[in-house]
């Protein structure tokens, strides 16, 4: 489900004096909901190597930085279950504003960004579609 021991990429989950790698930085904001922990993300800008990092706790994204942090995202246009890692993960990034992405999102057809609250959000709505009643439910 997006995280690993191995390290890879640029995306990192700290929890409990751990460090883990994610697949891609939708991971970091939809893992900690599932694991009902808090967790310290920490990551590169793939445009211009800058740092981000944020806390994402079960309910949401906070101290986020740089404060205008984006993140892509690949419209889904076929089935990419397969190899998910190669055909959406690797079109998932932060980016540390709208500014930073407009250059790659360019050069990476059907890919957008979102903001961190919106891309969690869109991971939450994942999270109980997938796992239902096993989570506490959603506020509207």
């Amino acid at each position: 489900m997006g995280l690993t021991v191995v390290e890879m990429g640029h995306h990192r989950i700290h929890l409990d004096g751990r460090t883990l790698s994610a697949w891609c930085a939708w991971d970091t904001l939809f893992l900690p909901e599932l694991l009902g922990e808090t967790v310290t993300v920490t990551s590169r800008s793939p445009a211009t190597d800058a740092t981000i990092s944020l806390s994402v706790t079960p309910t949401g994204p906070i101290d986020v930085q740089p404060a205008d942090t984006v993140v892509s995202f690949l419209l889904p246009e076929a089935d990419f279950a397969s190899d998910v890692i190669q055909r959406f993960c690797h079109f998932v990034h932060f980016f540390a504003s709208p500014d930073d992405s407009q250059r790659w999102t360019r050069e990476h057809p059907g890919t957008f960004v979102l903001s961190v609250a919106d891309a969690y959000r869109l991971g939450q709505l994942t999270n109980h579609a997938l796992f239902g009643a096993a989570l506490a439910p959603v506020s509207r």
